[in-house]
């Protein structure tokens, strides 16, 4: 099985009945993966409710003959490079965080390990190639911004308890310095300038509602959150 992600529109009943009710996980629906040799250019091919996968790594979700999405072969082949004597012809192969980690874009993103582990179907940081598509997805221009910001949310939301509290958002900020950690009184005052600015309930901590405000304040948000293939 794999998982295609759809951006349609907010009606999926209406749009495809035939889909909705299927597994979604993440806006995920699961769907048959099928061998094909069919010529195509390296374009996602909506055909009908079941997905193709050519040798070229060219995947085609089919759904009544219309094209919603597209994915490049690129992807499998970027993903197979990681690790090559362990992929091979292998599609449900697994990859360590070592491994994953080496992917140019991640290897120099300071929140590198939390994105492999947020995608990670088995939330050790490990990922097949689902996991590896799903994550090129949602860092794509083509996610909306809405989705990019559910998943930063869990990537800075490193207890996991739904919030951004202070000991999340110092972590954030250590991250983001590296090597020139603010002193303790910077990072107090850093921290409390956030949340007088975006702490709209003055819980001590940021919901994904007042960070998702924030968020739609910045024009930068979907350019920085964003892995190219």
């Amino acid at each position: 099985m794999g998982y295609i992600r759809l951006w349609g529109g907010s009606n999926l009943e209406e749009v495809y009945p035939h889909l909705y009710g299927s597994r979604i996980r993440n806006g995920l629906v699961k769907v048959t993966l099928i061998t094909s040799s069919l010529d195509l250019n390296p374009d996602l091919i909506i055909v009908r409710g079941t997905t193709q996968t050519t040798k070229e790594g060219i995947f085609i979700l089919i759904v009544e003959g219309r094209q919603i999405s597209t994915s490049r072969p690129s992807a499998h082949q970027k993903f197979k490079a990681l690790a090559p004597e362990k992929i091979g012809h292998n599609k449900n192969a697994k990859l360590p965080l070592p491994k994953v980690l080496a992917y140019p874009e991640l290897k120099v993103n300071p929140f590198g390990d939390r994105i492999c582990r947020i995608f990670s179907s088995s939330h050790d940081g490990d990922c097949t190639f689902e996991d590896f598509l799903d994550m090129m997805s949602v860092f794509s221009d083509a996610a909306p911004k809405a989705v990019k910001a559910e998943h930063a949310f869990r990537i800075f939301d490193f207890d996991g308890d739904d919030m951004l509290g202070v000991t999340d958002l110092r972590q954030v900020v250590d991250r983001l310095t590296g090597p020139q950690r603010l002193a303790e009184q910077d990072m107090q005052h850093l921290i409390q300038n956030i949340l007088d600015e975006a702490d709209l309930d003055d819980d001590g901590a940021l919901s994904f509602a007042e960070f998702e405000h924030i968020i739609s304040k910045s024009s930068d948000f979907a350019n920085a959150f964003r892995i190219r293939l």
